[in-house]
């Protein structure tokens, strides 16, 4: 993010314009979105419909497929967008921060700026494995801050759902400002439609929980699931953080894993979409078991990008994974 002091200096100079640029890149929309990351987006879309289609309503995703979100750094275009579109949509937790400074030096935008962690059920940071241990190795230092929230709202299907009806009333709130109706109808037909796709998610997950005898995963890599794992009462331990910038886990770490992954007679150990697959697949292999794929959600490869996946694909292929990763018997 240290690109984005210098643009909003040059912002607040006046060398980067939004005079004769207030509008988004489709200048024919009626309404106008930019969403900071993909599980922002993933709900704009599904609310949106064929009005993405039809030109109606159009939508910018930010953080790009494959880019590592908390590094992400916003181009003057990108603020451009923000600050020229109907709609801003952003998490606003510990990834966003850069938000908060677009917003304090760009007074004067039209924008309706939507932080979605402030309508969720929020949870604090869970423990990692490598701080645990780092803990224990040096005892005098505090490990984790216990009242740091977790960011990863949209992993816990009762959160998702929660950010489809706040995406969907706020842009029918800018549909009948701009004297919409019909399309404020469709929204809303939209958002119920995806709603029941999402409680069909947490119907194939939990039948599937419910057929396991214990709810344990491992994932050795970063932890974004805080939320889902309350959600669906599955126990865990993690190599790391959800927002860790590690990359590699200490011996001590992988010997607590591996001992866990014995004790438990687990069939495999989990690692998330665009993370470090090597640690999961070492222990995988040291164990003799398999390494398995959990989406997180914020972030996509370009691939599945291009696919059309969605916040329910990916988490039906999670429940399907899980089915596979989690011990059958006692």
């Amino acid at each position: 993010m240290k690109n984005t002091t210098k643009i909003l200096a040059l912002i607040l100079t006046g060398t980067v314009f939004f005079s004769g640029c207030r509008k988004n890149s489709n200048q024919n929309a009626k309404i106008t979105v930019t969403a900071a990351t993909f599980p922002c987006y993933d709900a704009v879309r599904a609310i949106s419909g064929d009005y993405l289609n039809d030109g109606t309503i159009s939508l910018k995703l930010l953080c790009k497929p494959g880019i590592e979100v908390h590094s992400f750094d916003p181009s003057p275009q990108d603020i451009i967008s923000i600050n020229t579109s109907d709609l801003f949509v952003y998490i606003g937790g510990e990834s966003d921060e850069w938000v908060e400074k677009i917003i304090r030096a760009e007074k004067n935008t039209s924008s309706t700026f939507l932080k979605l962690f402030d309508y969720a059920e929020l949870s604090e940071e869970p423990e990692s494995l490598e701080k645990t241990s780092e803990h224990e190795e040096h005892s005098h230092e505090h490990s984790e801050n216990p009242h740091e929230k977790d960011e990863h709202i949209w992993t816990s299907p009762k959160n998702e759902i929660q950010i489809i009806k706040t995406v969907c009333k706020t842009l029918q709130n800018i549909a009948e400002q701009k004297n919409l109706p019909e399309l404020s109808e469709k929204l809303n037909e939209n958002a119920e439609n995806y709603i029941q796709q999402i409680e069909n998610v947490i119907q194939v997950t939990q039948k599937i929980l419910s057929d396991t005898p214990e709810k344990f995963i491992v994932v050795a890599d970063r932890f974004p699931f805080v939320y889902f794992t309350e959600f669906y009462g599955i126990n865990y331990a993690a190599a790391f953080s959800g927002c860790s910038t590690a990359v590699e886990a200490s011996t001590n770490t992988i010997a607590k894993i591996i001992d866990i992954v014995n004790k438990k007679h687990l069939p495999a150990v989990f690692y998330i979409e665009l993370g470090n697959h090597k640690i999961a697949e070492n222990i995988a292999e040291s164990c003799g078991i398999k390494a398995l794929e959990l989406q997180s959600c914020q972030n996509v490869t370009k691939t599945d990008f291009e696919n059309g996946e969605t916040w329910v694909s990916l988490m039906l292929r999670n429940a399907e994974n899980l089915k596979n990763g989690l011990r059958q018997w006692l």
